[in-house]
């Protein structure tokens, strides 16, 4: 059974024109209400980005202020360690003349006495002109005077010098007999002194 339309052909038309006019209204319709949806989303996410900005904001105040507080302390950690560095260059190569004097009447022999003793730190240039021991660093040198029975003692003496910890280079730049013939020996000996001669306050500072 065939359907016949009996309106007019403008009226049907119109009828398409309204239809379209619908379905046009309808998709702009959706269309607005998704941009305002999705504006609705990210106005939400930007309030959960600002009140995660405020949230830090307040953590980096805070842990500023504990960094306010203990700057103080670093100030004084700077204000010490300068200090120190100052007292290390004050007590540098700082001989224990006490234990120095120690190992000298623990060597020398039992017919030998000393008349004098002169020691002198920062003075780098070997005794005698010796050349640095490769070892250790030269932090002075002490010359010693004194007087013996026989050249042997003397001898022994110089050998003995050399073996003290914290000296190098024994040498002994004089030896006369006082007397003709008394075997009476005055001496002149001449070491380097080491970083072993150094107290532990002294060697800080290197």
């Amino acid at each position: 059974m065939s359907q016949v339309n009996l309106l007019p052909k403008e009226i049907r038309q119109q009828e398409q024109v309204r239809r379209r006019f619908v379905l046009v209204s309808l998709a702009a319709g959706g269309l607005a209400g998704l941009v305002v949806l999705y504006f609705f989303m990210q106005t939400l996410t930007l309030a959960g980005v600002r009140s995660d900005l405020r949230a830090q904001e307040a953590t980096n105040q805070g842990i500023q202020k504990k960094i306010d507080r203990l700057q103080q302390y670093a100030d004084l950690q700077k204000q010490v360690e300068a200090k120190r560095a100052v007292i290390d260059q004050v007590y540098l190569d700082e001989v224990a003349w006490s234990s120095v004097l120690m190992r000298l009447s623990r060597t020398i022999p039992s017919d030998a006495y000393l008349k004098t003793m002169t020691g002198s730190v920062g003075q780098p240039a070997g005794a005698g002109g010796a050349a640095p021991p490769a070892s250790s660093s030269l932090v002075g040198n002490i010359t010693l005077t004194g007087t013996a029975l026989g050249t042997d003692s003397v001898t022994l003496w110089l050998t003995r010098l050399d073996q003290v910890v914290g000296f190098a280079n024994a040498s002994t730049s004089s030896v006369s007999e006082q007397d003709e013939l008394s075997g009476i020996y005055d001496f002149s000996d001449a070491a380097d002194l080491t970083v072993d001669a150094v107290t532990k306050r002294g060697g800080r500072g290197r």
